[in-house]
């Protein structure tokens, strides 16, 4: 059973279509404190952004979305050392700059270990609540998704382990580009899918494809007022514009009558 953590944030509850009785409170908020871009519950954490693609290169907005991934997996973890499986899609940079972040965090000694592995559309998530019950955390990170070659695919029997896992303990730190795929690349064209995750996972959280920016400001349980930057927002200081691979896209709930 879900446990349920009270009282959205007033100002944006109503405007954002949450309800004020869900379990969902917005972890940080866009860079004009208008729209959430991190969304958490006691069970998982929605994240806007991609981490391998903002891994791969070692930039200013680095560390702190390394510390926001950090964050994340500990805030949720039942214990204080977890066991982490990560599902990792992308080029072997994106895969490169996810291991060698969770590496950081396996000889800091903030997690026990942790397995990668890497997902595509030739080798589809494919995994069993067996598998996923030896994990204390798993963290699904696809890549920005530039074309049909790159959808971050999940067969329909693991995407109900993952749910399964969930009810039986397990936490889940996600990526928002689960749900942005790129119709044609570069014209930006663009569209969301694995639409069953949203409600299978996250209570119908999923992206706002037309609402984005280059920092998120946290909140609550991630601290006050602390930027995590991503790649746009390291180097471009203006609002980043479409295809928009390194932003925080705002995230929604269904409306609720």
């Amino acid at each position: 059973m879900r446990l349920v953590v009270l009282a959205v944030l007033a100002i944006w509850g109503t405007t954002s279509g949450i309800a004020q009785s869900s379990n969902i409170r917005a972890w940080a908020m866009d860079q004009t404190d208008s729209y959430p871009v991190v969304l958490g519950t006691s069970e998982w954490v929605l994240v806007g952004t991609a981490f391998g693609e903002n891994f791969e290169e070692d930039y200013s907005g680095k560390i702190s979305l390394e510390n926001l991934l950090l964050q994340s997996l500990l805030r949720i973890s039942s214990c204080d050392r977890p066991k982490v499986a990560v599902y990792s899609g992308g080029d072997s940079s994106d895969i490169a700059g996810m291991k060698r972040v969770m590496n950081t965090f396996l000889t800091s000694g903030h997690i026990t270990s942790f397995d990668l592995t890497t997902v595509s559309t030739s080798v589809p998530l494919h995994v069993s609540l067996y598998d996923l019950v030896q994990y204390d955390v798993v963290v699904l990170d696809p890549p920005t998704c530039k074309g049909p070659d790159w959808q971050f695919i999940i067969t329909e029997d693991s995407q109900h382990a993952l749910a399964r896992y969930l009810e039986n303990g397990g936490r889940i730190v996600a990526s928002a580009y689960l749900f942005v795929y790129w119709v044609a690349y570069p014209s930006g064209e663009k569209a969301l899918y694995n639409k069953d995750l949203s409600a299978l996972l996250f209570d119908g959280a999923r992206p706002d494809l037309e609402e984005f920016s280059p920092k998120a400001i946290s909140k609550f349980y991630l601290g006050n007022d602390e930027t995590f930057l991503t790649l746009d927002g390291a180097f471009r200081p203006t609002e980043p514009k479409d295809p928009l691979f390194h932003s925080f896209w705002k995230l929604v709930l269904p409306i609720k009558e």
